[in-house]
């Protein structure tokens, strides 16, 4: 097993086979500039995407922290306070043309 520390409060395990089998993401290596685009132009769709599909209805405001081929993560404020959230996509993305 292998210990991910992904920073504060940001930790798990990986089993070895997971981690030998695992490929480059190309689309979390080439999404800063689209993170970047939707906190600075299109907050109430990061919103309206974690409280229909991130799990948290409640949320007042959301900021897209990564995004990857599988989905993008949030940092939404609660009723509860802050909260890390993951929104999935329907279906992997094949390459960072498909952000879009």
């Amino acid at each position: 097993r292998i210990r991910y520390i992904g920073g504060f409060g940001e930790m798990s395990w990986v089993d070895g086979s997971s981690f030998c089998e695992a490929v480059p993401d190309a689309v979390a290596a080439s999404s800063r500039g689209a993170v970047e685009h939707m906190n600075e132009d299109h907050l109430d769709a990061v919103l309206a995407m974690t409280q229909a599909f991130g799990g948290l209805p409640q949320a007042s405001a959301a900021t897209m922290l990564a995004l990857d081929r599988h989905g993008f993560e949030v940092l939404a404020v609660t009723p509860e306070g802050r909260r890390r959230t993951r929104v999935p996509f329907d279906q992997p993305l094949s390459s960072a043309d498909d952000i879009r």
